[in-house]
């Protein structure tokens, strides 16, 4: 869905692909360090039970896990920059992308439960929806189908709208607003059906494509 933008964002971070390459950081360590990033996300929205987190305002943790989320992203975008601009694109180093971000995102939708800030449903709903649309891509793609890379919530978008709701809730548990405020909550049931919805726009476009006839095999075994 962000595929246009993602494309202005591209030339603009042109300079910070440079300073990565200069200073040596591969994609993979890249992806590596968005990762990291993800467990410290999830470490500041449970900072209630952890301790020294604890210690520091809820208001400040939400807004620091939101600034690291959109650091996530940052590097999410980056890692691919930084492969296509060395030519150290790889099988390997497409894998470990891969499963990485499906961690990241569980570890954040885990955190969010573990908080309270959403219904244990919604929030384990959601994490479904969102590993299927990844899962539905990865599966279509391994039967044939080339960048299906569409849907109303892709990972781009759902970090970006996770992002906003956690700066939003955070901004709003100062002490010039109200204390109480659900942000978070209600966001996460949007993302519940957003990411479902993805999952079945995947669906029919591979539906619409992919061969429908019975593979036959012949007697050597191949297809």
């Amino acid at each position: 869905m962000l595929g246009k933008f993602k494309e202005i964002l591209t030339k603009s971070f042109a300079p910070a692909v440079n300073v990565a390459v200069r200073i040596g950081l591969t994609p993979n360590r890249i992806t590596v360090l968005g990762f990291i990033l993800s467990i410290v996300v999830s470490v500041l929205i449970v900072g209630n039970r952890v301790y020294p987190v604890n210690l520091i305002n809820e208001w400040q943790r939400l807004i620091l896990a939101s600034l690291t989320i959109f650091a996530m992203g940052f590097c999410d975008l980056l890692d691919g920059l930084v492969a296509r601009k060395t030519g150290k694109i790889t099988v390997f180093g497409g894998f470990l992308d891969s499963v990485l971000d499906r961690y990241t995102e569980v570890f954040i939708f885990a955190a969010l439960i573990i908080g309270g800030y959403c219904h244990p449903i919604w929030g384990i709903v959601t994490m479904v929806g969102a590993l299927l649309v990844s899962y539905a891509r990865a599966r279509a793609e391994a039967a044939g189908l080339k960048n299906l890379g569409i849907g109303i919530a892709e990972r781009p978008e759902r970090l970006a709208v996770l992002g906003v709701a956690i700066l939003a809730q955070g901004i709003f548990l100062t002490s010039w607003f109200p204390t109480q405020n659900q942000i978070i909550y209600w966001t996460i049931i949007l993302l519940a059906f957003l990411t479902h919805f993805t999952v079945i726009q995947r669906f029919y476009y591979a539906y619409k494509r992919l061969p429908k006839t019975p593979t036959v095999e012949k007697p050597d075994g191949k297809t």
